[in-house]
């Protein structure tokens, strides 16, 4: 029985590589297919829309806040008032997440105390809220290395300043991974 299968597998292939059509069907779409939805098919998120409840209103909070909106994944939209407001904000869809820094927020970080910072996300579409938490986690890291070398200078005095930083504060923006990188061969020229 395996006999059989293999020699008609042996026959198509035979018949498929002679006929030079077929031969670009099954070997060249492929790897064309392949170029043109690593750049075209993305996975990126950008522009997410985003709610911003800042209660802390101090240099702190707005900052964290510029981190967020000075990346090229979220747009702050709106700034609800209060709880009710931000909950019918995400439930109608109007925002697709919810930044929510409370009351005490540059006090803690003064204090060198972990201060919690909340993201709620629709879940409506899980690989957009997964990409939208990857996100804020990267502008997260980013913000806490920026503060540990921060308190690494502050601490260590001007002898650790050189290198101390992770992050370069002065670029302004946080890097992103971006899914074209990942999807496209690794010979093509992705940027």
């Amino acid at each position: 029985m395996g006999e059989r299968i293999l020699a008609i597998l042996r026959k198509e292939f035979r018949s498929i590589l002679r006929d030079p059509r077929m031969r670009f069907v099954i070997l060249g779409l492929p790897v064309l297919q392949t170029l043109i939805f690593g750049y075209a098919v993305t996975l990126d998120v950008r522009q997410v829309r985003l709610a911003v409840m800042d209660r802390d209103g101090t240099p702190a909070s707005r900052a964290l806040v510029a981190r967020f909106t000075g990346s090229t994944c979220f747009e702050a939209v709106a700034h609800p008032a209060d709880e009710a407001a931000a909950r019918a904000l995400l439930d109608a869809g109007e925002v697709a997440a919810l930044l929510r820094i409370n009351a005490g927020f540059e006090e803690g970080l003064r204090a060198g105390r972990a201060v919690p910072v909340q993201l709620a996300v629709d879940g409506a579409d899980s690989n957009t809220a997964r990409f939208v938490l990857n996100y804020a986690g990267q502008i997260a890291a980013a913000a806490n290395a920026e503060l540990a070398g921060e308190t690494i200078r502050r601490n260590a005095g001007p002898a650790a300043a050189p290198g101390a930083s992770i992050c370069d504060p002065g670029s302004g923006s946080t890097p992103i991974w971006r899914a074209a990188t990942t999807m496209c061969p690794a010979s093509s020229p992705c940027s």
